[in-house]
């Protein structure tokens, strides 16, 4: 190899990495909570709906008090089909659980649930970029 070449590589090479870095996406914007849900103790096996939303990322149903409880998340989405629905011990859910939906100009609404006996207050949390 000529030293020529091999500037003329090193040069392609640089040129290739400035133009890798301008193409790279931003830095991720973080997601954002939206509490609902958290005033009023739920009796086992009632949901308690969010908000209707057309930009919801994500769905979140978290328990706070002493011991352990059985919580689920699910979202419904315009025509009343569900695209996420998980139970957990005390949380379950993702901010990023439905965001393949998001922003798609569909109603979406998210609910939590509380499986058990008697009350507890469930924390509902939904998500939005």
């Amino acid at each position: 190899m000529t030293a020529r070449f091999r500037m003329g590589i090193a040069a392609l090479t640089a040129a290739a990495s400035v133009a890798a870095l301008a193409l790279a996406p931003a830095a991720s914007q973080a997601y954002t909570p939206h509490n609902y849900c958290n005033t009023a103790p739920l009796k086992g096996g009632e949901w308690c709906p969010g908000p209707e939303e057309r930009y919801l990322t994500g769905n979140v149903a978290l328990y706070q008090g002493a011991g352990v409880v059985s919580v689920c998340q699910s979202v419904f989405v315009e025509g009343y089909f569900v695209v996420t629905n998980t139970c957990g011990n005390n949380s379950t859910g993702a901010a990023n659980n439905v965001e393949s939906y998001a922003g798609q100009g569909l109603s979406e609404f998210p609910f939590v649930k509380y499986e058990g006996f008697g009350t507890k207050t469930i924390l509902g949390t939904w998500y939005s970029r």
